[in-house]
């Protein structure tokens, strides 16, 4: 059976027009979220950027937490956060069921862990990532190195 390209989700081949129609948002926002380092795309040697389905499913995520109301700090570290938490719960699953887990089997620890979250807390999944958000957009107010003493007050001039 021969294979296609698009086989590959890792493969770059939707250039940046295209992968910006396909996610919903405008080519110099994907130009900002690599900036911000969201997001690599592959290049070919005339420095063409090319986006896989793996980006392209990245930058739906990025465009959820956008609109859950994060900025791109807050968005860098959940997507962090999402990529240490799916690396250990890989571990957790190959030390439960050995190297033979499957896919399913090592997503099964997550199903339990978002089951159990949202039964101690009666969220529904849009509440749970608001809640989420919520936190994360917090935890970087807190870390953030710009806090004025006083809060920024219109300067008037006296003329």
């Amino acid at each position: 059976m021969p294979t296609f390209p698009e086989d590959d989700a890792s493969r770059g081949i939707y250039g940046i027009s295209v992968a910006a129609e396909l996610v919903g948002t405008g080519p110099q926002n994907l130009r900002a979220y690599e900036r911000h380092g969201l997001v690599d795309p592959e290049r070919t040697e005339g420095g063409t950027r090319r986006y896989s389905s793996a980006d392209l499913d990245r930058l739906r995520r990025i465009g959820e937490l956008l609109a859950a109301g994060l900025n791109l700090a807050g968005i860098a570290a959940v997507l962090d956060l999402e990529a240490t938490n799916d690396r250990l719960r890989g571990q957790l699953a190959i030390r439960n069921h050995g190297d033979d887990a499957t896919p399913d089997a090592k997503s099964a620890p997550q199903d339990e862990v978002e089951r159990a979250a949202d039964s101690r807390c009666g969220a529904r999944p849009v509440e749970s990532v608001r809640a989420r958000a919520s936190l994360v957009k917090s935890e970087v107010r807190r870390r953030s190195p710009f806090r004025p003493e006083q809060p920024l007050t219109k300067v008037s001039s006296s003329r």
